[in-house]
């Protein structure tokens, strides 16, 4: 399962916004029946931290990947459980998952990603790139894109309503 995440597919625009990313949906679908009704709204979520993730950080192998494994698990257990103190469980589900499919070489990134979504400072430690795309892109969906730390807005309200 590992090699297959060098591979993963992606639906992407001509104004480069993922429209289908199938690894994101792979995994967020054993959740599917715990979060219910708000199954489709946390999906969405997740594809607008993608996509605002990937516009503020260049290209670089297994970006994709990592950006639809942090979104998925980086809120889930609270949305499971309303626990308010859930971060060390989403690193726990990331851990698991990482060593499922043979990358636990990205521990340490995917735990720095989901501990510090939604630190208010920038970020500048190990990893920053895609750590401070995720924390940027959590709080650009968290204002209701009033931060778009210069993305555009027509490009941010492109990912606004993500095909289902």
């Amino acid at each position: 399962m590992g090699q297959r995440l060098e591979t993963t597919p992606c639906t992407v625009t001509s104004t480069g916004v993922v429209t289908d990313l199938p690894l994101l949906d792979e995994m967020l679908d054993p959740y599917r029946q715990g979060l219910g009704i708000g199954y489709w709204g946390y999906r969405a979520h997740c594809y607008r931290m993608v996509n605002w993730a990937r516009f503020v950080t260049a290209p670089e192998p297994f970006r994709e990947e990592k950006l639809a494994i942090m979104t998925v698990l980086h809120d889930v257990p609270f949305f499971l459980t309303g626990n308010l103190d859930y971060l060390g469980k989403a690193c726990d589900l990331a851990t698991d998952h990482l060593k499922e499919i043979g990358r636990e070489e990205w521990t340490e990134e995917l735990h720095l990603m989901i501990n510090n979504h939604h630190k208010v400072r920038p970020y500048t430690g190990a990893h920053a790139p895609l750590v401070e795309a995720c924390r940027k892109a959590d709080w650009i969906d968290v204002t209701f894109t009033k931060l778009r730390f210069g993305i555009p807005r027509k490009l941010v309200s492109r990912c606004v309503r993500p095909s289902r």
